[in-house]
C-alpha cells in the first residue's frame, strides 16, 4: 500500500483527534473499540470489578456504555467519577454516593409533569433529604435528652416518686427534668437506617420504566485505601438482591477490596462479584497491536483516512505497541 505523504493536512487533522482523546469526559461520546468483548460483559446483570492501568481503556469503556449501550438496553446508568469525591472523609464519601443513586432514581421515577412542577414528595427525595441531613452534621455529636417525671413531697417534706405512703398526708405535685447525654456517630446511624434506605430505593426503582440499573463509580482508586472496603461493602450490601448493579473501575495495585478484623468488609472477588481485567503483559503485544491499528483505523476514518495502513507500517504499529507498555490507551500520550 503506498504511504500518504505525513505532511498531509489529514494527519494532522488526525493528530488532534488523538490528542483531544487523551482524557475521556463522561459527558462527550469516546472513540471506544472492543476487542476482547468487555462491552458484552458489563453489560451483563452482574457487580463487577472492571481493573486497569491508567490509559487501559477503563473510563473509555465506562463512559461508552453509560452514554450509548445503556439508552439501547433500557437501562438507568448511573455514573458517579471518584475524583469529585475523593477529598471527603468517611463516611461523607459514602454518603454522598448513596445520595447520588437515590437522587438519580428519584428523577428517572419521576412523570414529566412532576419534573415541571418540581413536586419531590416521594420516600425517595424524602430519603435524599435525610441523606442531606444526615452529610451535614458532624461525625460524632454531643446530644442532649431531657425527661421529664413527676414527683411528690409528703407534708414532711419527703420526695417520694409515685404514690405518697399514709392517708392524711398532704401533697404538692412538681416536675423534674432528667436530663442525659450521650454521643451520636453519624456512621452508626447510617448503619441503623440501612434497611429503609435499601428498601425505598428498591420499592422506588420498581416503580421506573427500566429493566435495570447500572450503578458505576468510576476511578475508585482515589478513595483512600482506608476506606475502600468500608465503602465497597456499604454499596454492595444495598445493590445485592436489587435490580441496580454495581460496576467499578479502578487500579488493582491501588485498590483494597476486603478487610478481615473477625469480620470480612468489603467483597470477596471470587464470590461476591465478577472481575474484569484490562491489563495486559508484553505476551500480550500482538493482540494490542491489533487493537491499535482498529483504534487509529477509527480515528482516521473521522478525518477522510481510509485506513492506519494508509501512514504507518506494521513495524510502526509493533513499536507503538511496545512503546505503551503493552497498554494501548497510553499510546496516544507518545503519539
Amino acid at each position: 500500500m503506498e504511504q500518504m505523504p505525513l505532511s498531509d493536512e489529514r494527519i494532522d487533522k488526525l493528530t488532534g483527534l488523538i490528542k483531544d482523546s487523551f482524557r475521556v469526559r463522561p459527558n462527550e461520546d469516546p472513540v471506544y473499540v472492543d476487542v476482547s468483548g468487555n462491552l458484552d460483559r458489563v453489560r451483563a446483570k452482574q457487580h463487577q470489578v472492571i481493573f486497569g492501568r491508567r490509559g487501559s481503556g477503563k473510563s473509555c469503556l465506562l463512559v461508552h456504555y453509560h452514554r450509548s449501550i445503556a439508552k439501547k438496553d433500557h437501562t438507568l446508568s448511573i455514573y458517579i467519577d471518584a475524583d469529585e469525591l475523593k477529598r471527603l472523609g468517611y463516611p461523607d464519601a459514602l454518603i454522598r454516593l448513596v445520595l447520588r443513586i437515590t437522587e438519580d432514581v428519584a428523577r428517572a421515577t419521576q412523570s414529566r409533569l412532576a419534573r415541571i412542577l418540581r413536586r419531590r414528595k416521594s420516600p425517595l427525595w424524602a430519603q435524599a433529604g435525610e441523606l442531606r441531613r444526615l452529610l451535614d452534621l458532624a461525625e460524632v455529636s454531643d446530644v442532649t435528652h431531657e425527661a421529664k417525671r413527676e414527683s411528690q413531697t409528703t407534708a414532711e417534706g419527703r420526695i417520694s416518686q409515685g404514690p405518697v405512703a399514709g392517708g392524711g398526708s398532704k401533697t404538692t405535685g412538681t416536675t423534674e427534668g432528667v436530663v442525659s447525654s450521650y454521643k451520636a456517630e453519624k456512621l452508626d446511624e447510617l448503619e441503623r437506617r440501612f434497611p429503609d434506605f435499601k428498601r425505598t430505593l428498591q420499592e422506588g426503582f420498581d416503580k421506573s420504566s427500566y429493566k435495570a440499573g447500572a450503578v458505576i463509580v468510576d476511578d475508585f482508586y482515589l478513595f483512600p485505601r482506608a476506606i475502600q472496603p468500608d465503602v465497597l461493602d456499604y454499596l454492595h450490601r444495598l445493590l445485592r438482591g436489587t435490580n441496580l448493579y454495581l460496576k467499578l473501575g479502578t487500579v488493582r495495585h491501588r485498590t483494597t477490596l476486603q478487610r478481615s478484623n473477625g469480620q470480612s468488609i468489603g467483597v470477596d472477588p471470587s464470590e461476591d462479584v465478577e472481575e474484569i481485567s484490562l491489563d495486559r503483559t508484553f505476551e500480550h503485544v500482538d493482540s494490542t497491536r491489533d487493537f491499535l491499528e482498529l483504534m487509529l483505523d477509527s480515528m482516521a476514518k473521522k478525518v477522510k483516512i481510509d485506513t492506519a495502513g494508509s501512514f504507518i507500517s506494521s513495524d510502526g504499529l509493533l513499536a507503538l505497541a511496545l512503546a505503551s507498555g503493552a497498554s494501548p490507551g497510553t499510546t496516544s500520550i507518545r503519539w
